[in-house]
């Protein structure tokens, strides 16, 4: 089974709205949720190339690809200056 990340705040307010819409949870919910280890995993930065530009730092990349010909080149997959994923921006985010 994959892994898959959640966010602590985001189960603490869950189990409090089951439990009648409180703000936080029973303790025994709470210590149990807060219990859980933190996975350590980065956040990532969704962005796009706008001529050659990134939509999330709105610096230009330098760094092209070639595919064999000079004629064929693609910019990074990936920002070389901030490391935003360049799929497309937030709109794309999973």
């Amino acid at each position: 089974m994959p892994k898959e990340y959640i966010s602590r705040e985001a189960a603490i307010a869950v189990i409090g709205e089951i439990q009648g819409g409180r703000r936080t949870p029973d303790r025994e919910y709470y210590d149990a949720i807060c219990s859980i280890p933190a996975a350590d995993v980065a956040e990532v930065v969704h962005a796009e190339w706008v001529n050659n530009v990134c939509t999330k730092c709105k610096k230009v990349c330098s760094t092209l690809y070639y595919n064999n010909t000079p004629t064929h080149h693609f910019l990074t997959p990936y920002c070389p200056n901030c490391g935003a994923k360049m799929d497309g921006g937030e709109k794309n985010a999973d």
